[in-house]
């Protein structure tokens, strides 16, 4: 069982100013050397409770470990939680956790950060006299309690809106029938990081929102700016199948990539073709025989020849797997072609399985019902809006003007942990548990259910939602009949299969079989700003946003450890770029760190340049996720692209991220790179040597010139370069491609057809 939440031996400190590290330290160990510190301290200490009485169950120094869910993103990975002396102190994954296997990424590594935060409520705050101020629970909850009631009372429960992090489990028809029981309607779950027009393409093509890739089951896998190693889809899963597949070296499938920047994705690559940002329909449908060879090259930049090996190669491979991400205009489309090209070649139900999809896309809002929210918000038709665990006003592009509408909402309410964009504008804060230190559940897969389980006291004056909620509830004479429960511990025990004696049975494991019966039916799209295609007068550059490997839509930004980790292309770290071609840099007089204005239709941005040889010729890409100016400490690092991104959607309601072209030019002034790189370059050190297979198999010597780089890049429009050697912009240019040198370790590098 989980650790007692009144536990004895939870030692705590008061101290003036907040809790700083020098004083968690004292609270972690007080012993002779922590007391000796006590000195150097320039606060005063009013409270010290020494480590005298252990919780039940624990050995002082002996690790205790608890199978509980990561919840940093919707995928639902089982981890193992190492807890001593009262704190949990390393995560990772359950190794008999069926999505994961043991695995665990760098955000769920990072959970911890956001667990013993700094910048974390320290308990329920209100907003007096335009200020937030701390108040008790009890004054919290009884404001909230006052506001439903006015809000029923006045017949406006129609214009209250609830806005969740998107999750599976059971917490979502929790919070709609907590909802109901107010006259609300259902609340809105929101990831701002999906691929909105993939997930609807599924659903029209396959049934599921997200159907599992079978690698192991393919020959070939073309990806079309689907970055499934980086943060598309079922990420972990999807990277774990992705490897084993490769580890059979007589059987590894072939991946090439086809995208206007060389993600990660892009990298583990055996063949890379950039071709315009946008064009990406052309590709498929010359691979579906829509359209001739010549004409696709005209459209994307692409020499026919490359494209004509491309054509081959697929037509002779079977089985195949053709992925396609959205973020385009015609993102909807696009993958619609995509999935429309694996029915017809077969690989439906061989390499794509709808059966075995993933649970954890499924009911999610769109970034186009945001929207609409922000224009009922500016019309004054919301009159309570309650977030938990989203920050609309940050990752929705600013030109929606999601933020300034909600000025314009009554009263605010956020059950966020950690201050915001969205949390700052709030009237109320009820901060939420972190989830290490509440109970819930999640339903990855089919038939899967994976527990959520305390492993440690709270580390502040926090509250579960579902606690609050329930505590409401039951202040509200209409409600209290409905929750004759003590918490939501108990509701949870209430529902799974065989009850407490079930839960309690399956909490060693951190999973058990069974289904918690959850909606999976597609929410209704409302109508969407569809853009047109890029205007090639609007700028000199073909503008493209991303989303960031590690810190993602912005939820990691205020966790040092993510901001610390080097960018696994770029190995920048708490820094914003704006990569460029090297030949493109060159063109414009550009060195790395000169700094460069990018401006759109929606605003400008001035940040420094990296010379990337993975960015399209007429391209500038920028990541998202810094930049925040209200996240805490860590998080202001940077710079938010989502400032100059246009209000663009496409037909799936998600956000066209590749959607305009902007001016770039030079701004003057250089900053040093934060970086890991030293020099792109090996000098010819030979540091990274690799071969290819079938070199080493033949007994052909490998590649130590310097490149050690063994994969194929057709770029720019140019001739397909050969095996081993550099395209235009490479190594003699003072570049070489991150990554390359590593590809030493990836079996099943093939010559093309």
């Amino acid at each position: 069982m989980s650790p007692d939440t009144e536990s004895a031996g939870a030692a705590r400190v008061a101290v003036s100013g907040g809790v700083k590290r020098r004083e968690f330290l004292k609270v972690l160990g007080v012993s002779t050397a922590a007391t000796t510190m006590l000195g150097c301290a320039s606060e005063k200490v009013e409270k010290l409770i020494p480590y005298l009485v252990s919780p039940d169950q624990t050995v002082p120094g002996v690790s205790t470990y608890y199978a509980t869910t990561c919840r940093e993103c919707s995928a639902a990975c089982g981890v193992m939680a190492e807890t001593r002396d009262g704190r949990t102190i390393k995560l990772e994954g359950n190794p008999e956790h069926p999505v994961n296997r043991g695995a665990l990424c760098a955000r769920g590594q990072a959970s911890l950060q956001g667990l013993y935060n700094p910048d974390r409520y320290r308990g329920p705050m209100a907003r007096r006299n335009g200020q937030l101020q701390p108040v008790t629970w009890e004054e919290a909850l009884q404001i909230f309690a006052q506001k439903l009631g006015e809000t029923r009372s006045r017949g406006g429960a129609a214009g209250a809106v609830f806005i969740n992090q998107h999750e599976s489990g059971s917490f979502p028809g929790f919070l709609d029938a907590w909802l109901a029981g107010f006259g609300m309607s259902g609340h809105l779950s929101y990831d701002a990081g999906a691929d909105h027009a993939a997930i609807a393409a599924n659903r029209q093509s396959y049934g599921v929102a997200w159907p599992k890739l079978d690698f192991s089951a393919a020959r070939l896998v073309v990806s079309i700016g689907a970055d499934f190693l980086d943060s598309w889809g079922a990420m972990v899963p999807q990277q774990l199948d992705f490897a084993d597949a490769r580890s059979d070296h007589e059987k590894a499938p072939r991946l090439i990539y086809v995208g206007p920047r060389r993600s990660l994705t892009g990298l583990n690559a055996d063949r890379w073709i950039d071709c315009r940002p946008g064009t990406e329909m052309a590709i498929v449908r010359m691979l579906s025989g829509q359209l001739p060879i010549e004409a696709a090259s005209q459209t994307t930049g692409v020499n026919s020849a490359v494209l004509d090996a491309l054509a081959r190669e697929f037509a002779a491979t079977a089985p195949s797997m053709v992925l396609a991400g959205g973020g385009g205009v015609d993102g909807l489309e696009l993958v619609l072609a995509a999935n429309a090209l694996n029915q017809s070649r077969g690989n439906v139900g061989v390499t794509i399985k709808p059966g075995e999809g993933y649970l954890g896309f499924d009911r999610m809002a769109t970034p186009a019902e945001l929207r609409a929210l922000g224009e009922r918000m500016n019309s004054g038709g919301v009159s309570l809006l309650m977030v938990r665990g989203a920050n609309p006003a940050f990752t929705l592009p600013k030109s929606v003007g999601f933020a300034a509408a909600m000025v314009r909402v009554p009263f605010k309410v956020s059950f966020s942990s950690y201050p915001d964009e969205t949390s700052e504008l709030a009237d109320l804060i009820l901060p939420d548990h972190h989830s290490l230190e509440q109970w819930g559940d999640a339903e990855p897969v089919r038939g899967t259910i994976s527990l959520q389980q305390p492993t440690m006291d709270p580390v502040f004056d926090t509250r579960a939602t579902s606690d609050v909620l329930i505590d409401v509830a039951k202040r509200d004479p209409g409600s209290a009949a409905r929750y004759p429960i003590a918490d939501y511990r108990s509701w949870l025990m209430s529902r799974f299969p065989g009850g407490a004696a079930g839960l309690s049975a399956a909490l060693p494991r951190g999973f058990a079989a069974g289904s918690l019966g959850e909606s999976t039916a597609p929410r209704p799209v409302p109508p969407v700003r569809v853009g047109t295609p890029i205007d090639q007068s609007s700028g000199n550059m073909y503008l493209v946003v991303y989303p960031h490997p590690l810190i993602g839509d912005g939820r990691g930004a205020n966790k040092p450890w993510l901001q610390e980790i080097p960018d696994p292309v770029t190995k920048i770290c708490w820094q914003t770029v704006a990569e460029m071609n090297p030949l493109t840099a060159e063109r414009m007089g550009l060195a790395n760190g000169d700094l460069v204005t990018v401006k759109t239709a929606t605003g400008s941005l001035t940040l420094p340049v990296l010379r990337y040889p993975g960015t399209q010729r007429d391209t500038v890409a920028i990541a998202t996720g810094r930049g925040h100016p209200h996240a805490g400490r860590y998080a202001k690092a940077g710079l938010n692209p989502l400032e100059i991104l246009p209000a663009i959607e496409d037909r799936a309601g998600g956000v066209a991220f590749v959607s305009t072209k902007a001016n770039v030019t030079k701004a003057g002034g250089h900053v040093l790179l934060v970086t890991t790189e030293g020099s792109a370059r090996q000098h010819g050190r030979g540091i990274g040597q690799a071969i290819a297979l079938a070199d080493l198999r033949a007994g052909r010597p490998g590649h130590d010139t310097g490149a050690s780089h063994v994969t194929e890049v057709a770029q720019n429009g140019g001739p397909e370069t050969p095996q081993g050697e550099r395209p235009a912009g490479g190594a003699e240019h003072g570049e070489e491609m991150p990554g390359d040198a590593p590809h030493q370790f990836l079996p099943g590098l093939r010559s093309p057809v």
